[in-house]
C-alpha cells in the first residue's frame, strides 16, 4: 500500500492543464523527470514512460492506460489535427474533480 497526496481541481480543464505543466517543466527537483514523455507519439510507448518516470503509485498503470485506451478506441483522436478544443465541463457548487 502507497500513502500518496493527489491534487483536486475545479474542473476537467484545469487537471489536464496542470498535467501538462507537470509533464512540460517537471517538478522542482528534477526538470527533467518527463521529458521521455514529451513528443512521444506512440501511445502505448507514452503510457509505459508515464509508469517508467515515476507518475503513478499502481504499479499496473500502464497496463491499465492502455487497456482503457484500446477498449473505448481511444487513439483514434491521436490523428485529428486542427480542431477546436472542446469545452469541457466545470464542478458544480460542492463538486470537485480528482485526478
Amino acid at each position: 500500500m502507497i500513502n500518496a497526496a493527489f491534487r483536486k481541481y475545479p474542473s476537467y480543464y484545469e487537471s489536464l492543464e496542470d498535467l501538462a505543466r507537470l509533464y512540460t517543466n517537471g517538478v522542482s527537483w528534477d526538470r527533467n523527470k518527463y521529458k521521455p514523455i514529451i513528443g512521444e507519439t506512440n501511445y502505448v510507448m507514452a503510457c509505459k514512460k508515464v509508469q517508467e518516470c515515476g507518475y503513478c503509485t499502481d504499479p499496473n498503470y500502464a497496463a491499465k492506460l492502455i487497456n482503457i485506451i484500446e477498449k473505448y478506441d481511444l487513439h483514434k483522436y491521436d490523428k485529428v489535427v486542427n480542431k477546436k478544443p472542446v469545452k469541457v465541463p466545470t464542478a458544480t457548487k460542492g463538486e470537485q474533480y480528482i485526478l
